[in-house]
C-alpha cells in the first residue's frame, strides 16, 4: 500500500505576540511526544550496545554510589546527592573525558528564541573539561540534561509502554522534548540523550529527528553501572578526530562528524576575506566569524552526482552497510560521510579513481553569524540556513542548507539539476530561480550509528520514513521578503518570484511550497527578487517518464506546502484534486496578501488583527471558507496612500476568484503566469507608487483582539484617521545592505512546530529589472 504524504508547513500571524496556555503548550508537546516515542523490546545492555553506539566498552567496577540519593521526599533534595554520585562514577577517568554534573536550581539557560520563556534542566551533564559560567549557561555547554522526579509514580511511560496522561505527565514530557529540541539545534548533533530520574529507578531518551527511544526503567542505585557504562559510551564515540590536535566540536555520540570548530586563526583569515569581497566592516567581519563552523558539503555546480530524475525506492535495501544506498545515486563513503558519484552508464571500476573524483568535490565551507534560517521544531526537517564560503574561494558567497528530509522525499538536488538541465536545452536562463551547486546526503553512510539517518526502530516499519542528514550549497543567498524597503520593490521580488517559478515549471518542476521563506529579495543579482526551496516540489513527466506517473499522480494529490498559503481549491477538497500551476499562483497571491496586512497601512477596521483572522486556522475547510469570503468583499481593501497597489489588488483578487468553483460563478478560468505578469508590469508603471513606505514593524495583537476580530492601539494597522493610528516603520536609511544582517529566528509561542519570524536586511532602491 502507498503511503499517503501530508507534508504541511505553518506559520502563525500573531506569531512573536501571541502565546499559547502552558496548558495548551504542554498538550501539544505531549501529543507529539506520544506520536514519536517507542520502546525497544531489549535489555538495558542491549540497548546501550544499539543506540549509544562506542569504540569501547565499559570493564570497570564501580561501588554503589547513590546510597546517598534521598527518595521520597522533595525532588530538589535529590539534586545534589545525583550529581555528587554520578561525579563519584567517573571520578578516576582520563580528565579530558571525566565528565562534570551540575545542579543548575538557580541557573539560568538562555533559551534559543527571543519569544520562548527560558526553560532548564534539573541537572546538566557537561562536556568534558568544559568551565563554565556560574549563573548563566548556553545549551551549547550542556551534554545532556537530567529531569529528577521523586517518586516511580512519576515516569511518564506505563508498563504496557503507553505514554501516561494528565496534566503532570503532560508537563513532564513537554520537559523532556524541550530539552531535547533545545540540545539539538544547539549542539547541531544527530541524535542527543535525556535522563529521566523517578526516585529509584530511571530511563534514557534517544531523541532525533525521527522518534524517541527510550529505554526500559532500570533501577540506578541496585546497579550503578548501567549509568558508568552509558557515561563510559558517550564519551567514545565511533567516529574520532584524526588527531588530538584536530579542532572540533565537543565530540561525543550524536555529535555531528562533519562540523568543525574554528581556530582563532581561521576567523581572523576569514574576516579579512569578508572585508575583501563582501563590503563587510572590519567591525561587523569580526563580529559575524565568531559566530562560525566548518562544514563539510559538496561543490559540484554541474551536479554530475545528482540524477534529474528519481524514484525514492531506487537502489534501498533493507540491510545496512553497503546495501543501503543513497537516494540521490549510488555511490561510497569516506571517513563518516557520502558524496554522491556521477550518474554515468560508463563510470569507471577503478575504486580509487571514483574516489579521488568524490574527495575533489568534498569541500569545506566556513559558515558565520546567525543562521538566515532556522527551524526549532524538533521532529521535522529542522532546517538551517546559513552564509557560507568555500575554503580558497572566498570570493563566493553562499547559503548552505542543513535539513533532515524523509527519504521517501524526492531529493532537493534532483530538481534543481532536472531545472537547469531543461532550460540550458530550450536555451533558457534561471532567472528570479535559486540555483544548487552542490548536494550531499550524509544519511547514506556505510556507518549507520554515526546518526546521519535516524534509527526509529519499530515506530518506522519502512526504512524510506526514515530521516536522512542532508546538505545543499544554494546561490543566492536571500533575505526576507518581508523586510521591503517599499512596496514597489515588494512587488518588483515577488513579480520576478513568479518568473523563477514559471522557469522552474518549464524546467520539468512544480514548486508547491510558496511561502514566506522561499520568495526572498536577491542583492548583486540580475533579478530583484527569487524563488527557491524545492524540497516540497514534484515532476512534471517526459514522455520517457511515464513508468512513473502513477506515483507523480498520488503524489501531486497530496496535501502538500505551508497551511496559511495552500490554495482554496487544495484546502476545500477531499486530498483528489491534483495540485497545478494555478495553485502555486494562488499561493503567491496569498502570500502577497500576508505581507501587505503585516506590514502597510490599510483599511481593514481589524487592524493588525487581520492578519490572523485570515490566515490562523487549523482546520482546511474552515480556511478555505474564510479566504473565499476575503475575495469576495476585498474590494474595499485600500492601501493607505497608494493606488496603484490597491488597484493591483484589486485586479489579482477578481483574477483568484473567478478560478474558485463557485454557483454564482459558472465559468470557472484559471490564472496563469502571463495574466499575473502582464497585470503586475501594468501596475508598476503607474504613477503614484511611495517611495517611503517601508514595510511597518508587525506589533502582533493580542489573543483576545485575534478572537474579537480587532487589535489594540499599539498593534493597529488601520488609515491615519483611525484613533489607534499608531505604527512604527522601518527606518529604510538605518538599515545595512551587507550581508552583516540576518534572521532572529524564533520559537513561536513555544509550540512544538516550524514557526519562525525573520528580521534580515535588504538591498535599498533595488532597481526595476526587465523580464527576459
Amino acid at each position: 500500500m502507498a503511503h499517503k504524504s501530508h507534508s504541511i508547513k505553518t506559520y502563525r500571524s500573531e506569531t512573536n505576540g501571541y502565546k499559547a496556555s502552558h496548558r495548551e503548550t504542554a498538550q501539544s508537546w505531549a501529543n507529539e511526544f506520544r506520536t514519536h516515542v517507542t520502546i525497544p523490546e531489549s535489555t538495558i545492555d542491549d540497548y546501550l550496545a544499539q543506540y549509544v553506539p562506542s569504540l569501547t566498552s565499559f570493564s570497570g567496577r564501580p561501588k554503589s554510589t547513590f546510597k546517598n540519593v534521598p527518595l521520597g521526599t522533595v525532588e530538589q533534595a535529590m539534586y545534589k546527592p545525583l550529581c555528587s554520585s554520578f561525579s563519584k562514577l567517573v571520578s578516576k577517568w582520563p580528565e579530558n573525558i571525566r565528565l562534570e554534573f551540575h545542579n543548575i536550581t538557580n541557573t539560568t539557560i538562555l533559551p534559543l528564541g527571543f519569544s520562548e520563556h527560558p526553560t532548564r534542566p534539573n541537572i546538566a551533564i557537561c562536556f568534558p573539561a568544559e568551565s563554565l559560567p556560574r549563573n548563566t549557561l548556553t545549551w551549547e555547554d550542556i551534554l545532556v540534561s537530567t529531569e529528577v522526579k521523586r517518586s516511580r509514580s512519576q515516569d511518564p511511560i506505563a508498563g504496557d509502554g503507553t505514554v501516561k496522561r494528565g496534566v503532570n505527565h503532560d508537563r513532564d514530557t513537554m520537559q523532556l522534548s524541550k530539552n531535547a529540541r533545545n540540545l539539538l539545534a544547539a549542539n547541531m548533533a544527530c541524535f542527543v540523550f535525556v535522563l529521566g530520574i523517578y526516585g529509584d529507578i530511571a530511563r534514557i531518551y534517544r531523541f532525533s529527528r525521527r522518534a524517541i527511544v527510550v529505554s526500559e526503567p532500570f533501577n540506578y542505585i541496585a546497579n550503578p553501572k548501567i549509568f558508568a557504562k552509558f557515561f563510559w559510551r558517550l564519551v567514545h564515540p565511533t567516529h574520532q578526530p584524526e588527531s588530538t590536535d584536530s579542532i572540533i566540536t565537543k565530540r561525543i555520540v550524536g555529535s555531528d562528524n562533519t562540523i568543525f570548530r574554528t581556530s582563532d586563526e581561521d576567523k581572523t583569515r576569514m574576516a579579512k576575506f569578508l572585508c575583501q569581497y563582501h563590503q563587510y566592516t572590519a567591525e561587523n567581519a569580526a563580529a559575524e566569524v565568531e559566530n562560525s563552523r566548518w562544514y563539510i558539503g559538496s561543490y559540484d555546480p554541474p551536479l554530475n552526482d545528482i540524477k534529474d530524475i528519481i524514484r525514492p525506492t531506487d537502489n534501498i535495501g533493507k540491510g545496512k552497510g553497503k546495501e543501503k544506498e543513497a537516494v540521490l545515486g549510488q555511490g561510497s563513503s569516506k571517513g563518516g560521510a557520502r558524496v554522491l558519484e556521477p550518474n554515468r552508464e560508463e563510470m569507471e571500476d577503478d575504486t580509487d579513481s571514483s574516489q579521488a573524483l568524490l574527495n575533489s568535490r568534498r569541500k569545506r565551507f566556513f559558515t558565520f553569524g546567525k543562521p538566515l534560517y532556522q527551524s526549532f521544531g524538533l521532529f521535522s526537517r529542522a532546517t538551517s540556513v546559513r552564509r557560507a564560503v568555500i575554503e580558497g574561494h572566498e570570493e563566493n558567497l553562499f547559503a548552505l542548507k542543513d535539513f533532515w528530509p524523509e527519504r521517501s522525499r524526492k531529493p532537493e538536488a534532483a530538481f534543481y539539476k532536472r531545472i537547469k538541465k531543461n532550460l540550458v536545452i530550450e536555451g533558457k536562463k534561471s532567472f528570479g530561480l535559486a540555483e544548487c551547486l552542490g548536494g550531499l546526503d550524509l544519511g547514506a553512510v556505510e556507518e549507520p550509528e554515526l546518526g546521519h539517518c535516524t534509527l526509529s526502530g519499530s515506530l518506522v516499519p519502512n526504512e524510506l520514513l526514515e530521516r536522512t542528514h542532508s546538505r545543499l550549497i544554494i546561490e543566492p543567498v536571500g533575505y526576507d521578503i518581508e523586510a521591503f524597503s517599499s512596496t514597489k520593490s515588494l512587488i518588483e521580488a515577488w513579480r520576478d518570484a513568479i518568473i523563477g517559478h514559471h522557469n522552474a515549471h518549464a524546467g520539468g518542476v512544480l514548486h508547491r511550497d510558496i511561502s514566506p521563506g522561499n520568495v526572498m529579495f536577491a542583492k548583486s543579482c540580475p533579478f530583484v527578487g527569487f524563488v527557491q526551496d524545492l524540497d516540497y516540489g514534484e515532476l512534471l513527466l517526459r514522455e520517457s517518464e511515464k513508468e512513473i506517473e502513477a506515483e507523480v499522480e498520488r503524489s501531486l494529490k497530496d496535501l502538500t506546502g505551508t497551511f496559511q498559503f495552500i490554495a482554496i481549491e487544495i484546502l476545500d477538497s477531499n486530498d483528489d484534486v491534483k495540485h497545478e500551476v494555478k495553485h502555486d499562483l494562488e499561493s503567491f497571491f496569498w502570500l502577497l496578501i500576508w505581507c501587505i496586512l503585516r506590514h502597510t497601512t490599510h483599511s481593514d477596521p481589524r487592524g493588525s488583527a487581520a492578519c490572523s483572522t485570515l490566515f490562523d486556522h487549523d482546520n482546511k475547510y474552515l480556511a478555505a471558507a474564510v479566504k473565499f469570503r476575503f475575495l469576495s468583499t476585498t474590494k474595499s481593501l485600500v492601501i493607505d496612500k497608494n493606488v496603484p497597489l490597491t488597484k493591483l489588488l484589486q485586479t489579482l483578487t477578481r483574477f483568484i476568484l473567478l478560478q474558485q468553483h463557485d454557483l454564482r460563478n459558472p465559468v470557472r478560468a484559471a490564472v496563469t503566469h502571463e495574466m499575473f505578469l502582464d497585470a503586475i508590469d501594468k501596475h508598476l508603471e503607474m504613477d503614484g507608487w511611495p517611495e517611503d513606505d517601508a514595510a511597518l514593524i508587525f506589533i502582533a495583537p493580542s489573543s483576545s483582539s485575534i478572537a474579537q476580530g480587532t487589535a489594540h492601539a499599539s498593534g493597529s494597522q488601520q488609515l491615519p484617521g483611525s484613533s489607534s493610528y499608531k505604527r512604527k516603520r522601518h527606518s529604510a536609511a538605518k538599515r545595512k545592505h551587507q550581508d552583516t544582517s540576518s534572521s532572529e529566528e524564533a520559537v513561536a509561542a513555544e509550540v512544538p512546530d516550524d514557526r519562525t519570524s525573520r528580521r534580515s536586511g535588504l538591498r535599498k532602491d533595488p532597481k526595476r529589472i526587465q523580464r527576459v
